[in-house]
């Protein structure tokens, strides 16, 4: 098990590319661990907040204990109105629409987790994502949809519900399987 990470958040505002940098220390007594990192910076107890952030990437060299790793994930940063309660992974191949479940200021927070929140039986074919809001409202009307141009026929959509996986009620359409959502959080698309 690693005793520490390193951490490099870079994002990305409408003009220029950021990034926040630290170190994390593991102990038995800290965990779970977690850190506040800002989008800006401060100076003589002044802070200055980046406005326009709309995505980056997360990495994390874990070192210590056996082995030492790195984990990369991009994330993107989507606001309501912009995009019409249609919100995509980084990488296109999910996609959250909400309808009108959110508030128009709303952002939501679209990241391609490190990791399963806790295994599957089945094989992993894409995800898992997690889909983030500070307010996380009952959803009504919304649909999560995974595109990839493998056969989809056996596949399932999972749902993590904060203590188990649910497996979601899903259809097929040209190259993509879509399901009901109830809930943000994290989805992945197995079989």
């Amino acid at each position: 098990n690693a005793t520490n990470a390193e951490y490099e958040l870079e994002y990305q505002t409408d003009t220029l590319i950021q990034g926040v940098f630290g170190n994390l220390e593991f102990t038995d007594k800290n965990m779970p661990l977690s850190k506040d990192l800002l989008f800006g910076s401060c100076s003589k107890g002044k802070c200055r907040y980046d406005e326009g952030v709309i995505g980056g990437s997360l990495t994390m060299r874990f070192k210590g204990g056996d082995e030492s790793y790195t984990l990369k994930s991009d994330f993107n940063l989507q606001n309501m109105d912009e995009k019409k309660g249609v919100f995509t992974s980084k990488d296109l191949r999910a996609t959250l629409d909400l309808g009108t479940s959110l508030s128009s200021n709303s952002f939501v927070l679209i990241i391609n987790t490190m990791g399963l929140p806790e295994k599957v039986k089945e094989e992993v074919l894409i995800g898992p994502y997690a889909f983030l809001s500070s307010s996380s409202p009952s959803l009504k009307n919304a649909t999560i949809t995974f595109k990839s141009n493998k056969d989809l026929t056996t596949a399932k959509i999972l749902f993590w519900d904060g203590d188990a996986w649910e497996e979601l009620e899903v259809e097929l359409g040209e190259g993509k399987i879509f399901a009901p959502a109830t809930n943000l959080g994290t989805f992945v698309l197995v079989k």
